[in-house]
């Protein structure tokens, strides 16, 4: 039975994915794409084996930790929050029903960093917004926006971790070997042809080629030291405001 693979719907991961997809590099899986909550639910239910998921998701699993991620380096584009009003007058905040890491990212920040009391819901005087619509809407200049990778780096001196790659924990070794050693030559090939990628890219959701650049610049997506750490840092404040029982274990599969 072929991998099944699970990647973001979203621009995001073409630098890593794009040889996948377009047969640049061998790759016997099927790649099953979706938002990050449809992911997370796929990868928990059994749906796809290896998936691009929530990192918070990753801490209310039981998963193995792959060396693949989405981080920002500080500013990160795609995860922004666009308010009515002044931030400091913001009440009520609308959530994305596509994202995750994000919504307990934002309640974080609120809490400890800006330390506003506000409610959450399906209206709002502010919006979280993911994704390629993020990039769309943040080219429009919006008064009020918040950048949720800027904040977070603001807040903790640390890059932010927004997804990672992970795979069930019965799926056979050889596979998950055989996986990493395709996505491997497939980032490579990626890093090798950034110009196709960005072409790509920008003309898939409309947007300049100098928008995507710059996105693309900021964002990192190997698993190293720091993403280790920024997950950490992450998690420990998830716990304090419950929504994770545990900080989860950090050793990269093997």
């Amino acid at each position: 039975m072929k991998i099944r693979l699970g990647i973001v719907d979203y621009i995001n991961m073409l630098p890593v994915v794009y040889g996948l997809e377009k047969n640049k590099v061998k790759f016997d899986g099927k790649i099953i794409r979706g938002v990050p909550t449809n992911l997370n639910s796929s990868l928990s239910q059994g749906i796809i084996d290896v998936g691009f998921i929530s990192s918070i998701e990753y801490a209310r699993g039981n998963y193995n930790l792959l060396p693949y991620c989405i981080s920002s380096k500080k500013t990160v584009m795609s995860v922004v929050l666009v308010s009515k009003v002044p931030f400091k007058k913001i009440k009520s905040i609308q959530f994305s029903t596509e994202a995750a890491t994000s919504v307990i990212l934002l309640k974080i920040l609120m809490r400890y960093a800006y330390k506003q009391n506000v409610s959450y819901g399906e209206k709002g005087d502010a919006e979280l917004l993911i994704g390629d619509r993020a990039l769309k809407i943040l080219i429009k200049k919006p008064k009020h926006v918040l950048d949720l990778g800027k904040a977070w780096n603001d807040f903790s001196n640390k890059n932010m971790v927004f997804g990672v790659l992970a795979s069930r924990k019965n799926l056979p070794q050889d596979k998950i070997k055989n996986l990493l050693d395709s996505i491997d030559s497939s980032y490579k090939w990626g890093q090798n042809n950034m110009d196709e990628i960005i072409d790509y890219a920008a003309e898939k959701i409309n947007l300049e080629r100098k928008v995507v650049s710059q996105y693309y610049a900021g964002l990192s997506f190997s698993t190293g030291i720091s993403e280790i750490s920024s997950l950490k840092e992450f998690y420990k404040y998830s716990k304090k405001i419950n929504a994770i029982k545990e900080i989860p274990c950090l050793d990269i599969y093997k």
